[in-house]
């Protein structure tokens, strides 16, 4: 089904190291490419760390990207270059952080970030991918953990489909909004150039270009 293919999402996935990760049939089989990936990565850093910064483990920061004071980072984890992380971040284990992406008071775990990336407030990205450009605004929870610890099933129409992960909080499409305080249930999947309004309780699959109001008014983005 398009819906679950990675080209369904995202546009650039040809450079490092997306393109090592997305060779897959379903998209939410790149976070288990990513724990290879990351594996293999070595503790170098290559930008500007703050003093007052905790980076712990095998953590890789690539040029020009700086790490801003009170943040702490726990490897395995890797960093892009030009990205601007914090102050008073939260990068926990098993995060790939692309290029020119700018993470504020965010907490990310175990996540895929595409460049362009900006999550300025405090957020919260579990076990996530989100596209090229998208902007996530304060508030927004992405849950990442069924309360029965069973794995991930994707609602998609009548379609139902198992991801055999425990933990998967959402894919977000290039280039959508994410309104404040928005919470995306386990298994999110949201097209491209998609518009949120604020405290939406996100669940199941959004087709791209669209607006989604509410849980019952979506509607069709003007392009």
């Amino acid at each position: 089904m398009e819906e679950l293919k990675p080209e369904y999402y995202f546009e650039n996935m040809d450079i490092f190291p997306l393109k090592n990760l997305f060779k897959v049939i379903n998209v939410w089989d790149a976070l288990k490419k990513k724990e290879i990936f990351l594996d293999g990565i070595d503790n170098e850093i290559n930008g500007t760390a703050d003093e007052q910064s905790l980076i712990k483990g095998n953590v890789f920061i690539d040029s020009g990207s700086i790490v801003e004071y009170g943040t702490a980072i726990k490897g395995p984890a890797y960093i892009g270059k030009n990205c601007m992380i914090g102050p008073q971040a939260y990068i926990r284990p098993g995060t790939v952080i692309c290029d020119n992406a700018q993470i504020g008071r965010a907490e990310v775990k175990g996540s895929i970030i595409f460049p362009g990336v900006k999550a300025h407030h405090v957020s919260y990205i579990g076990d996530s991918i989100i596209g090229n450009n998208v902007n996530i605004a304060v508030g927004v929870q992405t849950l990442n953990l069924r309360h029965d610890n069973k794995s991930i099933i994707i609602f998609s129409g009548s379609e139902r489909h198992q991801t055999g992960l425990k933990k998967f909080g959402a894919v977000i499409g290039d280039k959508c909004k994410i309104g404040g305080n928005c919470v995306l249930n386990p298994g999110t999947l949201i097209g491209k150039n998609c518009w949120t309004y604020p405290n939406v309780l996100l669940k199941g699959f959004y087709p791209s270009n669209r607006v989604i109001k509410s849980a019952t008014e979506i509607v069709e983005k003007e392009l």
